[in-house]
């Protein structure tokens, strides 16, 4: 059965059987937000469990979808609307039975000009270093300057580096700062005054985690159990910042998995072998990860390694394979079409007048979540509960695979062939889903 949902708070258990939405929001906004009548119209009657939606704080200025990733402040003022449009959209959404989580930047701020001040989103003023809400002192900084820092490079075994430096041109907050943790919980504590059921932490892997919990234990949320938490720790060979540094803080978004996913889905009859996906092969325990296939930055420099829309049907499959396979939380990704890393999002929003949804083929947003198979999935996932994999099988020289979840089960063809067969069903089935 799907968790119960206060509407009242915007509160929701987690895990949940269902899954939840990776969504990007547009650039104008006339019509309202992509999500309250997504959640309304889509997600909601298709029992999904929540909504991830992106950084809402005041950034930068420009066009592109990376702008909301430099914060010049923590007012509700990003390109999504204010705070008014914000806290309706978290309303309607939880109305809707829809948990929102919100996607929060606290490694950085935004990259200042060379010479003077620029103008954030919301109309506040920003330079090297200095913010509305911070001076020099409140970032990490060289020591004979509070303006300057060192930089990150391509070495992941230095933790001093990884987690005190600057990204290329954001200036680190030194997230150990007495000040920099309290205003950062206010933010937080903020969100979940508007029904706020959880965060994303981006660049989680850049902040000492130990910081991160003191953020997150001066905040006023919801007790555990209620608030949904998930950290973006990222892994490379040789890194010394490991994903399981994390998992106090709640779950962890687990790299690996679409790595894997990828991997085996790209090549011939591979996909037999991904029947113990999971810690067996380095990945984190399924309760403390999330699983995904993509984001809004694999999609962009990972496409080698990661599967996104452009891998058409095979993406297709990979996402009904991951809402089957019952490890972690799934987040699916809802995005645009794009050919440039820098593309802005369209300027019209999903939904139009009337009955028009600006999704798909001839459209300018893909919405991955809306693709045929997917609710049917969120609903398969439910009536499989918590139960483990079992029942399977392979055909195809290894490239279908079929099992069984508790009374659900699944038949998944990656072969180029049809399948043309019997696949044994087990008498406890009573959802059976076939994808080819």
């Amino acid at each position: 059965m799907r968790p119960s949902l206060n509407n009242t708070a915007g509160l929701v258990p987690h895990p949940s059987p269902a899954p939840h939405l990776h969504q990007t929001l547009t650039r104008r906004p006339p019509q309202g937000p992509f999500s309250q009548a997504e959640c309304e119209q889509y997600l909601g009657p298709n029992k999904f469990a929540a909504v991830q939606v992106s950084p809402p704080q005041e950034h930068v200025q420009g066009a592109s979808w990376w702008t909301r990733y430099q914060p010049v402040s923590y007012l509700l003022a990003g390109r999504g609307g204010g705070p008014d449009k914000f806290a309706k959209m978290i309303t309607r959404c939880n109305t809707a039975g829809v948990a929102v989580y919100v996607d929060v930047v606290l490694n950085h701020m935004a990259a200042a000009p060379a010479q003077g001040n620029a103008t954030g989103t919301g109309g506040s003023s920003y330079g090297n270093r200095r913010f509305p809400d911070y001076a020099p002192e409140h970032f990490h900084h060289d020591k004979s300057s509070l303006s300057s820092n060192c930089k990150q490079g391509s070495d992941v075994s230095d933790r001093r580096v990884v987690q005190t430096c600057d990204s290329g041109d954001l200036p680190d907050l030194n997230t150990a700062d007495a000040h920099v943790q309290q205003t950062q919980a206010a933010y937080l504590t903020h969100l979940t005054s508007l029904g706020v059921a959880g965060a994303r932490i981006d660049s989680a892997k850049l902040i000492d985690a130990k910081e991160l919990q003191a953020v997150f234990g001066q905040a006023k949320k919801p007790p555990p159990g209620l608030w949904f938490a998930d950290a973006e720790v990222y892994q490379v060979v040789s890194d010394v910042v490991l994903p399981g540094e994390y998992t106090g803080l709640g779950l962890v978004g687990e790299f690996k998995f679409p790595v894997e996913v990828q991997k085996h889905f790209a090549a011939d009859a591979a996909v037999q072998y991904l029947s113990d996906l999971g810690p067996k092969w380095g990945l984190l325990p399924s309760a403390q990860a999330v699983s995904f296939l993509d984001n809004q930055d694999l999609q962009r420099y990972a496409a080698d390694t990661t599967l996104t829309y452009k891998d058409g049907a095979v993406y297709r499959i990979a996402t009904l394979f991951m809402l089957a396979y019952g490890y972690g939380y799934p987040r699916l990704m809802s995005s645009y079409y794009f050919a440039k890393y820098d593309d802005p999002p369209p300027a019209d929003p999903v939904h139009g007048t009337g009955d028009v949804v600006r999704c798909g083929a001839d459209q300018p947003w893909v919405c991955e979540h809306r693709t045929p198979g997917v609710a049917g999935m969120v609903r398969w996932r439910i009536a499989a509960g918590n139960a483990s994999v079992s029942n399977w099988q392979t055909y195809q020289g290894g490239n279908m695979i079929a099992f069984s979840r508790g009374p659900a089960f699944i038949a998944i063809n990656n072969a180029v062939t049809a399948f043309d067969g019997q696949v044994v069903i087990s008498a406890h089935d009573a959802v059976a889903v076939s994808v080819s």
